[in-house]
């Protein structure tokens, strides 16, 4: 127990409250009671002086009458005076009192003065009457008013303070969540403080529902967590955290098994800007975390790794989603090896963009270079020269020595035209013994003047055919340029391959190049077999 306690706090209010009305009531009654005894006193002495007038009158009594006020405890001086300036007193006036006077009457004549009775009382004895009068009435009401606060304090700790306090003890032994409940007295049922402990026990059932739910929602959380956590650690995809700066916040180790980082490298990772680390490709996974912040939705793309460890170039395909917040704090990455896939999607195509005999690009894939060449040529304000060729002899060659024979020659011519241009040169075969090159970047028509010279020269010279056999073949070569002799590829095809035709009708054997007034330049180099 403790002055916190309410008890203790209602006994000091009401013990306050009492005190304070007890001083107001006992100054305002003690005040009341002075004046009351200190009036009914004069009033008194007003009576006795009347009563003893027609006495005094008579001058053979006035000395008794003076001696009998005299002795009254209340009197301090008595005086008679007659119309003849006779007088009888008695007692020692004070100068500064106040005199209490009734006039003489002759016994005989009515109406008649005969003089003057006075009195003058003994104030500081009825003050001193008046205050024992007032002390006692006050401490009388005290005492009462203590008697009703100790029973009002007494009440209130019974029936509230105690009840109370004996409820708190018990609610605070009570553990939340528990099957306990408060016990309801028979004597506060359907009372405020039975209310309280019906209210109470109801919050108490609410608690241990909520707990009760919270606890098997914890447990569901940990299960799912350990769920997760299981997957985070075991997924066969790297899985990686990354802040708005790039850097890395936490991976599992599927993330640094493919990536071929270490797990030491994430304290490194984590104070600067991971993704030059991870992928080769950064602008473009930059762009990538940028669409996925813009648009709240996962954005994927396939990615060079950084690391190209035991193959030649290794690739990824990488999903980076944000949470939908306003506030994106952090982008979550998940990667997947597709290397295998690209792999085999590049070989695909490769075969599908190349020639089976030669190996060289086939007409789809040239019709596609020509286009992309001829895109370039005008972001960029260039050109290309492009040549058709066309090779001579070689139905001969195939009708008299066998296909493999005119295989031989194809593969033979594909190895010498790819031998004879610069690796960004393009060098295709459109079908049978008919082909294309692609000269990028320039329109200079010297230069295609000399390496068609050359792969004339070149494709010349002695081939070997199967069972040793050796023949010759020539070519006939048409030369155009774009956008010099046409601003769209069919029309500069077009142009080189009338050029072409232009070497076959002349000659063979030679090249000839389409001019701007329609014409061709020709040169011819005479018989392969010569």
């Amino acid at each position: 127990m403790t002055w916190r306690s309410l008890h203790i706090k209602l006994a000091i209010a009401v013990s306050a409250g009492a005190l304070l009305v007890m001083t107001i009531s006992g100054y305002v009654f003690y005040q009341r009671s002075y004046r009351l005894s200190f009036d009914q006193h004069q009033q008194a002495v007003q009576q006795l002086l009347e009563t003893v007038a027609v006495p005094a009158a008579i001058t053979a009594l006035a000395q008794e009458v003076v001696s009998g006020l005299g002795n009254n405890t209340v009197v301090k001086a008595v005086e008679i005076r007659d119309i003849d300036g006779r007088t009888a007193s008695h007692g020692i006036p004070s100068p500064d009192a106040q005199w209490i006077s009734v006039p003489l009457y002759a016994p005989l004549s009515e109406g008649e003065v005969t003089g003057e009775l006075r009195v003058q009382i003994d104030q500081l004895q009825i003050e001193e009457q008046a205050r024992a009068m007032a002390i006692g009435n006050t401490t009388l009401l005290i005492g009462q008013m203590l008697a009703v606060a100790t029973l009002v304090l007494l009440t209130a700790y019974w029936m509230l303070s105690r009840p109370l306090t004996t409820l708190s003890r018990r609610l605070h032994r009570t553990t939340p969540g528990s099957a306990e409940r408060l016990y309801i007295n028979d004597r506060h049922r359907g009372d405020e403080i039975g209310v309280l402990v019906e209210d109470i026990n109801n919050l108490l059932e609410t608690v241990e529902s909520m707990l009760s739910k919270e606890r098997e929602l914890r447990k569901q959380v940990e299960a799912l967590e350990q769920r997760f956590r299981s997957i985070f650690e075991d997924s066969s995809a790297g899985i990686f955290l990354l802040n708005k700066q790039g850097q890395l916040l936490t991976a599992n180790p599927a993330f640094f098994r493919l990536t071929g980082l270490s797990a030491q490298d994430q304290n490194h990772l984590a104070r600067q800007d991971a993704l030059p680390a991870i992928f080769l490709d950064v602008d473009e996974a930059r762009s990538l975390i940028s669409r996925a912040i813009t648009s709240r939705r996962p954005c994927a793309a396939d990615l060079r790794f950084a690391q190209t460890l035991d193959v030649e170039e290794r690739w990824s395909h990488c999903i980076f989603s944000t949470d939908n917040d306003a506030t994106v704090s952090t982008v979550e990455g998940v990667l997947y090896d597709i290397t295998s896939r690209k792999q085999m999607e590049i070989s695909t195509r490769e075969q599908a963009e190349r020639d089976g005999l030669t190996g060289l690009l086939n007409r789809h894939a040239a019709d596609l270079k020509c286009q992309e060449l001829a895109q370039q040529a005008q972001r960029h304000d260039t050109g290309f020269v492009m040549m058709m060729l066309d090779l001579d002899r070689f139905k001969y060659i195939n009708d008299t020595y066998g296909h493999d024979a005119g295989d031989e020659v194809l593969k033979t011519v594909s190895s010498r035209l790819l031998g004879a241009v610069r690796e960004s040169d393009i060098v295709a075969r459109l079908g049978g013994d008919e082909f294309l090159l692609l000269l990028p970047q320039t329109q200079r028509i010297e230069a295609a003047r000399r390496i068609a010279a050359n792969l004339v020269r070149l494709i010349s010279e002695p081939i070997t055919l199967p069972g040793d056999q050796i023949e010759h073949v020539g070519v006939s070569i048409g030369i155009a340029s774009f956008p010099k002799h046409g601003e769209d590829v069919l029309l500069v095809r077009k142009h080189a391959d009338m050029a072409l035709y232009e070497v076959k009708r002349k000659g063979r054997n030679g090249f000839a190049i389409h001019t701007e007034n329609g014409e061709h330049e020709l040169q011819l180099f005479g018989s392969p077999l010569q």
